[in-house]
Order: structure tokens, then C-alpha cells, then sequence
């Protein structure tokens, strides 16, 4: 036989299990808001499984919230054609947004394609110029292995490109890195610049 046993709950009792009810509701209702995984980050975990058509949807919500490393990382998937098609031009887009933020990867980036000519026309000065600016930032910043490779690289190609410049045109090339290095590097927002995906 069983018994049914009620145990009577105090007021304060009742009232606190409303609030928890109320609260889960209210967290259920904010979703991804109360998350701590960010769209960014998200994306990061998709590239690192491969799944880079699932990292291309979380880096593009997250370029629209305004992340300066989602937008060097979706440059780099839309470049590449990893996760969709190819579109160069979109990336090239991507990289000169951030490099105008200060964000060093991207700088790099920018100055390959303009090398390449490829997402935009060929310019060998403003690709000089780009790779200046990256290797500037990247020496002011702390750094890990993976960035180092990339500064290093990065050097090699502002080398690489310098040597290349016809006689005219340096001047030109050192001036405006000058110039870049001036504006784009050392910013206060650097909390904006992020790991990004190497």
C-alpha cells in the first residue's frame, strides 16, 4: 500500500523555487547570449575539425558583430575555397577591413593577394607596403611560435617584394609603408585582434 505524504512548503520556500523558475526560463530564453562560446570561437572549434563550411557560418556571424579575427579567418577560407566557393574578392574585402584595424595576419594576407594580383589588381607597392606594416605590428607584439612563422614569412615577402620594386618606385613603396605603419600599428584596440586560425 502506498502512502501519499505531503510535506507542506514554507512561503519562503514557494517563493524560491518561483525564481528558479523564472530564471531558467529567462536563460532559455536568452540562448546563445548567455553562452560562453562566441560565434568566434565556435568557428575555431569547426576549422580545427575540418568542418570549414560550418567555421564559414560562424566567422560570418561573427564578422557581423564586428570581429576583427573572424573576418581575417573567413578571408582565409573564402581565398582558399574551403567550406564553399572561391571568392577573392571578398577575402581581399575582409583583410583590408581588419588590416585597417591594426590586425597584423591580415595585413600579411592583404599584401600576398595584391602580389598575386589575385582579388585585386596587382600592386606591388601597396603589397611592399602591407608586408611593412605586418612586420612592424607583429614585432611589437608577444608572440607564440605560429607567430613568429608568420613574421618570418612575412618578412621574407616584404624582401622578397622590395627587391622586386623597379628603382622609380621605391621611394614611393617606403613612403607609404611608412605612412601604414604610422596608422595601422600599435593601436589601443588591440583586444580587437584576437588568436586567429593558423
Amino acid at each position: 500500500m502506498l502512502v501519499n505524504i505531503h510535506v507542506a512548503e514554507s512561503p519562503t520556500m514557494q517563493a524560491w523555487k518561483r525564481c528558479v523558475v523564472l530564471l531558467a526560463g529567462f536563460l532559455m530564453l536568452q540562448g546563445p547570449a548567455w553562452s560562453s562560446e562566441t560565434e568566434y570561437n565556435l568557428g575555431v572549434y569547426a576549422y580545427r575539425a575540418k568542418d570549414y563550411a560550418g567555421a564559414r557560418q560562424h566567422w560570418q556571424k561573427a564578422v557581423v558583430e564586428g570581429e576583427v579575427s573572424a573576418m581575417n579567418n573567413l578571408g582565409f577560407l573564402l581565398f582558399n575555397a574551403l567550406g564553399g566557393p572561391r571568392d577573392e574578392t571578398r577575402a581581399v574585402s575582409l583583410w583590408t577591413t581588419a588590416a585597417k584595424k591594426g590586425h597584423t595576419e591580415s595585413q600579411w594576407h592583404l599584401g600576398e593577394a595584391l602580389e598575386q594580383g589575385k582579388g585585386s589588381e596587382r600592386d606591388v607597392v601597396e603589397a611592399y607596403a602591407w608586408y611593412r606594416c605586418a612586420v612592424a605590428g607583429m614585432q611589437s607584439e608577444a608572440q607564440d611560435e605560429e607567430d613568429r612563422a608568420v613574421m618570418t614569412r612575412a618578412r621574407n615577402d616584404m624582401i622578397r617584394v622590395l627587391g622586386r620594386l623597379p628603382e622609380d618606385r621605391v621611394t614611393e613603396a617606403e613612403m607609404r609603408a611608412r605612412d601604414y605603419v604610422r596608422r595601422f600599428t600599435a593601436r589601443d584596440d588591440a583586444s580587437e585582434q584576437g588568436g586567429a586560425v593558423k
